[in-house]
């Protein structure tokens, strides 16, 4: 069971990069080419709500100016689309999808997200027995292309029966983030805002 902080870590080191246009079209995201193909579980759906109330970037107009919309990023598994700032999309002959940030008062404006929201079939992920997940460290090093990681499990805990019960004193975990989105058992009904996202815990098979 990965923590809201833990599939956050994940998700910013590797998924989030490779639905960013500037990416896709440098031939730096494995979904380049892929729009319309199944690429996570299909009960799971990706999409940046700029008009969320209580969003981290809610914002009527992105940092150029352009009004914001709701950005299905992938729907029921599938992937959508991608996000493009106008300069982006502008060079790509792409449509610009409100999409750019800011990184600070002084900083030009780049292709990000506002309000990335992750949705998905709520179960009670704490019901069975599994490893919970609080937080990785070295997510960083994942490979942004393939998906493939090998991190350190930090303060990782077995849970039985819904409670925390013997604490893991070390681990490492090695995997794939498109892999991992691939099998998952469930989300929780709760969720966290962690950066520029909403996610809740999710439970992952095997």
């Amino acid at each position: 069971v990965l923590s809201p902080l833990a599939l956050a870590e994940l998700l910013e080191a590797v998924l989030v990069p490779a639905l960013v246009g500037r990416n896709v079209h440098a031939g730096r995201s494995r979904l380049a080419g892929r729009v319309g193909e199944e690429i996570m579980d299909p009960r799971l759906s990706l999409y940046d709500d700029p008009h969320r109330p209580m969003g981290p970037g809610a914002a009527w107009f992105d940092a150029e100016g352009v009004p914001t919309r709701r950005l299905d990023l992938v729907r029921d598994g599938v992937l959508a689309g991608f996000a493009y700032d106008l300069r982006t999309a502008y060079r790509f002959g792409a449509d610009p999808t409100g999409s750019a940030v800011r990184g600070g008062y002084g900083g030009a404006p780049s292709t990000g997200f506002h309000t990335l929201v992750l949705e998905g079939p709520v179960a009670d992920v704490m019901a069975n027995t599994a490893i919970y997940v609080r937080s990785v460290v070295g997510a960083h090093t994942a490979n942004t292309i393939t998906g493939d990681f090998s991190v350190e499990v930090s303060n990782p805990s077995f849970i039985e029966g819904g409670a925390f019960t013997t604490p893991v004193r070390t681990a490492m975990w090695g995997g794939n983030v498109f892999d991992l989105l691939s099998r998952v058992e469930g989300v929780s009904t709760e969720t966290r805002t962690v950066g520029e996202m909403v996610l809740p815990a999710l439970r992952v098979a095997g």
